[in-house]
């Protein structure tokens, strides 16, 4: 289904030909990522924007000035109403019960994946996603959002309080996939002492080991919503810790509300 959307909403030209020469900004981030590929941050600065995000959350570097939400308003009207179309099933039910937010969730996905494929001009997950991490404009819109909303902020804090999200299918590997729901803190435990290292955000142990919280910010909420999304396209149907109904609905919530931030149903 999600290779289906792709292919009906990106545009049909392309920004970039293959053999294009590097612009002066992936020159730019090419030198940072050289520079301080040891480091524990990088510096994904575009023009006078300037932030750190942890190496360990991006797969493809330098694909930040891939985002254009230009884009998603130029887009042919059927394409745009597609998008629109999934967003508008998800939005309608943003204050339905935690345990009838797992389909909202998946069409508020899809809205995204089409969006960002636009936006972007890139088919895979990953990259696309990596391409509004390293976006100086999503990022900046992101905090926007929790500062302007206690109530978003506090969404998107209960979320951070379920990190690490942890990859269910290395948990049922290990035999150590738990079907109860109650104390987060004993879960991550019980997965840690398993032996379980696939998690999101990906620099959450060396942050817990550091004693400091995991920042609050989009590279970080991102791929945890990304693993979220994965549990549940491609783990089990048993409702286990990883997509526990409250883990599921904050994530629901705070997606749902960066999107309609960006007025996809204008």
């Amino acid at each position: 289904m999600l290779a289906n959307l792709r292919g009906a909403v990106l545009p049909l030209s392309r920004a970039m030909a293959s053999g294009r020469a590097m612009s002066e900004t992936e020159g730019a981030s090419a030198t940072l990522i050289q520079s301080t590929r040891k480091g524990f941050a990088r510096d994904l600065s575009v023009g006078s924007i300037n932030y750190m995000a942890c190496p360990e959350l991006i797969r493809n570097l330098g694909l930040g000035d891939r985002f254009d939400a230009h884009r998603f308003r130029m887009l042919h009207p059927d394409g745009k109403h597609l998008i629109a179309h999934w967003f508008e099933r998800a939005w309608s039910k943003r204050g339905c019960a935690s345990e009838e937010s797992f389909e909202p969730f998946i069409f508020c996905w899809i809205a995204l994946n089409g969006w960002a494929a636009c936006c972007t001009e890139l088919d895979q997950d990953r990259q696309w996603l990596d391409a509004l991490i390293e976006s100086p404009e999503v990022r900046r819109r992101f905090e926007t959002l929790l500062e302007g909303s206690e109530e978003i902020r506090q969404i998107a804090e209960r979320f951070r309080s379920y990190w690490p999200v942890f990859k269910a299918q290395e948990l049922r590997r290990l035999g150590a996939l738990a079907y109860w729901h109650g104390d987060r803190p004993q879960t991550i435990d019980h997965y840690l002492r398993a032996g379980a290292r696939q998690l999101s955000p990906d620099c959450w142990l060396r942050h817990h080991a550091a004693h400091e919280d995991v920042p609050l910010d989009f590279p970080h909420t991102a791929v945890a919503l990304y693993r979220v999304r994965c549990n549940l396209f491609h783990g089990d149907k048993a409702p286990h810790s990883e997509v526990d109904r409250i883990l599921v609905s904050t994530s629901f919530r705070l997606l749902a509300e960066f999107l309609n931030s960006w007025d996809l149903l204008r």
